[in-house]
């Protein structure tokens, strides 16, 4: 708890915008890059792409664990991700400074199992948020690429290429959970809105929210119908005895295989971070989210996070 909040304030409570605030960037970079390096004793990789600004390059951080079965056919990816860019007027906090301390933490944790049978990585997205071009200068992202520059360049680049070079046949991808603004916790009554027609998709959901009176004491894990052992396994890893007053709610989408424009259309509050590069290339992810401020909700959740990881 302690390097958490200690962590949270001295690396990622100012502003990370390549415009605004480049230093302070590039300082909770090295930061994670350090940590998974020095600390975790990490395979550490940058993942470099282009930005619509022709002298600004995004950077993914990885840190790869490896498992018993690295290399191999046999192996299984799994992995932890979230990004560490901000807006440009935002602090990055909740947003997206918890998802990454998670992350941090929940590495740690699996890295003292020297016995690990299967892979996992553990990614720091760059250049999640996006701008509108005619409303800011230097835009980096903007709405022709959409949310999430630096997961689709992990997705659709890195991770190819990764396995290429590293394993001697394609292993399997067991899935990711990538988390974003996990902080927030308020149990007063009515302070949860749900978007428009939650209740369809999800009357069982909202029957229980309801009940609760609406209150943000909820973590929620977002998958489509595939998605549902990771999603099973999160739920099944919750630990009410870190967090009591905290509950889970699984949210599986009506979708299967790649969503389609109508879908994330229909959806789209349930696309807004990194994990919809991976199930536009069809590969199993959670997102995991807050609803509402409170720092133990994000405790509660690395802990069963990394509970279910230690299971595969």
């Amino acid at each position: 708890m302690a390097w958490i909040n200690t962590a949270i304030k001295s690396h990622f409570s100012q502003n990370r915008h390549h415009v605004t605030n480049p230093q302070n960037k590039a300082a909770a970079m090295a930061y994670i890059k350090t940590y998974m390096e020095d600390t975790l004793h990490l395979d550490v990789y940058f993942d470099v792409f282009p930005t619509l600004v022709s002298s600004v390059y995004g950077r993914n951080i990885i840190g790869v664990l490896k498992g018993q079965k690295y290399g191999t056919a046999d192996d299984i990816l799994y992995g932890i991700g979230a990004h560490y860019d901000t807006m440009r007027d935002t602090a990055g906090v909740d947003d997206n400074g918890s998802g990454v301390i998670i992350m941090l933490d929940a590495a740690t944790s699996l890295a003292k199992n020297k016995n690990r049978k299967y892979t996992c990585f553990f990614v720091a997205f760059d250049f999640e948020e996006w701008e509108y071009r005619s409303q800011a200068s230097n835009v980096a992202c903007d709405e022709s690429t959409g949310i999430g520059c630096g997961s689709k360049h992990f997705v659709y680049d890195w991770i190819p290429n990764f396995i290429a070079n590293h394993h001697s046949a394609a292993p399997t991808f067991g899935g990711v959970y990538v988390m974003d603004t996990i902080m927030n916790f308020n149990d007063g009554d009515g302070v949860q809105t749900l978007p428009h027609g939650f209740s369809l998709p999800f009357p069982k959901q909202y029957e229980s929210i309801q009940s609760d009176g609406f209150d943000g004491d909820f973590v929620a894990a977002i998958g489509r119908r595939d998605d549902h052992t990771l999603q099973d396994l999160f739920q099944k890893s919750w630990s009410p005895k870190v967090f009591p007053a905290a509950e889970v709610e699984g949210l599986s989408l009506p979708i299967t295989g790649v969503p389609t424009v109508q879908e994330e259309s229909l959806f789209g509050d349930f696309f807004r971070s990194d994990h919809l590069h991976f199930w536009r290339h069809n590969m199993s992810a959670i997102f995991l989210t807050d609803t509402g401020d409170d720092v133990v909700l994000m405790i509660c959740t690395m802990i069963s996070v990394v509970l279910g990881l230690r299971t595969m």
